[in-house]
């Protein structure tokens, strides 16, 4: 059996975790009504400031990454989340034109603790066209973090290398 077998076989051992009923994360294909929910942007950052939905925060991936584009720790993402204006018990919205990144964004809300995480699957550039969506430019995220993501992470979910690395 070869290296990427066995890390196949792996992946496939390892047990799936189910989400709790209250830790809901979800995929829609349009953006809710819901004008209490936050919205995350998570194109490039030029991209959104220039113009996104109503209200929407700019967040893109490369916001989580370190140095040799390693994830940052747990307390630095979240520290990244409170400037973006997230408490962690709101119901957040993720848009995008790129689905990985939009996908990175919303599985790093969900494993920080977020309440609920609604990825929405349509692109924001058709959002943008539809007349039914407000626009406006997007926020960037604060220096310091105003609130404090206070959201307690799902440790138990994370599967990080090291992990993988036992289960070969």
């Amino acid at each position: 059996m070869g290296p990427g077998q066995k890390l196949l076989a792996a992946l496939c051992l390892l047990p799936v975790i189910p989400v709790p009923a209250q830790a809901e994360l979800s995929y829609v294909d349009t953006l809710p009504a819901d004008t209490a929910a936050f919205v995350i942007d998570t194109r490039p950052q030029q991209q959104c400031m220039a113009e996104s939905l109503a209200g929407a925060h700019c967040l893109a991936p490369e916001e989580v990454f370190g140095p040799h584009r390693r994830l940052a720790n747990i307390r630095d993402i979240a520290w990244v989340f409170g400037t973006a204006g997230l408490r962690g018990d709101e119901t957040v919205n993720v848009v995008g034109d790129d689905p990985h990144r939009r996908d990175v964004i919303a599985a790093l809300l969900h494993l920080a603790g977020q309440a609920q995480v609604r990825v929405v699957t349509t692109r924001i550039h058709e959002l943008l066209t539809n007349p039914d969506y407000a626009h406006g430019n997007g926020r960037m995220r604060g220096l310091v973090r105003a609130p404090v993501y206070q959201a307690r992470a799902r440790e138990d979910q994370w599967l990080l290398r090291d992990d993988v690395l036992t289960a070969l």
